[in-house]
């Protein structure tokens, strides 16, 4: 709970609370604080089919509460919390992703974390990871126009945010909470 993520999830969490993490894998976030999250509190995890099926593997395994929802498929409305965590760069379209959602469900809270962005237009690049899978691995990521990702949540005000201090510097990467202006 010492991340600046977890900082600003503390306030919104409550027993009744559902907070969907959008791209969260294996449920990372939820696994690696669950003191944080009290019980009662539902905890979905969007993703692509094959960590869907992987992490209802692992969930049923070890007894875990996370939720797997298909991105694809499964459409999630009443969620009060929604968490972009280091997901949105590499979409192919994030700018879509975002409005789809926002149709769906209008959380009061988002967070947004471990993003990269610009002042610049959004950008895509290519990103080398020496080593990763015991080779060289690359694949696309777009830094995103602050300005635009901001502007893409309308009905919501910033209200803070972070940069962590194991994230990459160039591009900058950051977190942002942002909440329902009604």
């Amino acid at each position: 709970p010492n991340l600046p993520i977890h900082r600003a999830l503390m306030p919104f969490l409550s027993t009744s609370t559902t907070i969907a993490d959008f791209g969260g894998g294996l449920g990372g976030l939820y696994i690696n604080a669950p003191k944080l999250f009290p019980p009662g509190c539902r905890q979905l995890v969007i993703e692509q089919a094959s960590m869907v099926a992987a992490g209802r593997r692992i969930a049923s395994q070890y007894g875990l509460v996370i939720e797997f929802l298909d991105a694809e498929t499964q459409n999630v409305s009443a969620v009060d919390v929604l968490v972009f965590s280091g997901v949105l760069p590499y979409l192919a379209d994030p700018w879509d992703q975002i409005a789809t959602i926002l149709n769906a469900s209008t959380p009061k809270v988002v967070i947004l974390d471990r993003t990269a962005v610009s002042s610049g237009p959004s950008r895509w690049y290519l990103q080398t990871n020496p080593g990763y899978y015991n080779r060289t691995v690359t694949y696309p990521i777009q830094v995103l126009n602050r300005r635009q990702l901001i502007n893409s949540f309308p009905g919501y005000r910033l209200i803070k945010q972070w940069h962590n201090r194991f994230d990459a510097q160039h591009p900058e990467h950051i977190g942002m909470l942002l909440v329902r202006k009604n």
